[in-house]
């Protein structure tokens, strides 16, 4: 669970912010393998690809705003039924919170291509937005994105870019990653 005081606000925001910088700066990691197997115009990425994928800083801090607004409307939506720390301040999950994340960055256009990348079917960069959002929201639970199953990993990616799906819903299903992929699973007797 995770305090809602207006500090621990300051410092979420900031926490997105670093781990999607993070992202910005390695960004090759995700898009180049994809390049270099499948983009029919190799020259697209010409000087290593730093030129065709621009990232709008204004974009990214609307999105951390919007995830700190969430945040504070959950709180004062559930009034009572939210959980209290020992002090009397309110609790939210974890995973709650990795899904505002994942949901209000997925839903900005931070990452932008060169033109040419527009056209292609592949669309590697346009998928950045939501490779970034899924991982800086599991990031913000523990859990490398690139542990969780490959199964679970593209229907998180398909329910982010074709379906609907909102905040709480991705709560859920953070809170369970969280509990799966961070504790070993009790077997049962048969």
């Amino acid at each position: 669970m995770q305090n809602i005081t207006p500090e621990a606000l300051g410092a979420l925001k900031g926490a997105i912010l670093r781990k999607y910088h993070s992202c910005m700066q390695s960004y090759r990691v995700f898009i180049w393998p994809t390049v270099t197997t499948v983009c029919p115009d190799k020259n697209a990425f010409i000087n290593g690809g730093f030129n065709q994928v621009n990232f709008d800083i204004k974009n990214l801090n609307l999105a951390a705003g919007e995830v700190i607004q969430d945040v504070v409307f959950i709180k004062d939506r559930r009034g009572s039924l939210i959980s209290k720390d020992a002090q009397g301040q309110p609790l939210i999950s974890i995973g709650k919170i990795a899904g505002i994340i994942t949901f209000r960055l997925s839903r900005r256009h931070i990452a932008h291509s060169d033109y040419r990348c527009l056209q292609c079917k592949e669309r590697c960069v346009s998928k950045l937005n939501t490779e970034f959002a899924l991982q800086c929201g599991t990031a913000f639970i523990g859990v490398q994105f690139e542990t969780i199953d490959p199964l679970l990993q593209k229907e998180l990616f398909y329910q982010l870019t074709s379906r609907h799906v909102n905040q709480e819903t991705l709560g859920l299903i953070f809170d369970t990653i969280n509990i799966f992929y961070k504790k070993p699973v009790e077997q049962h007797p048969a």
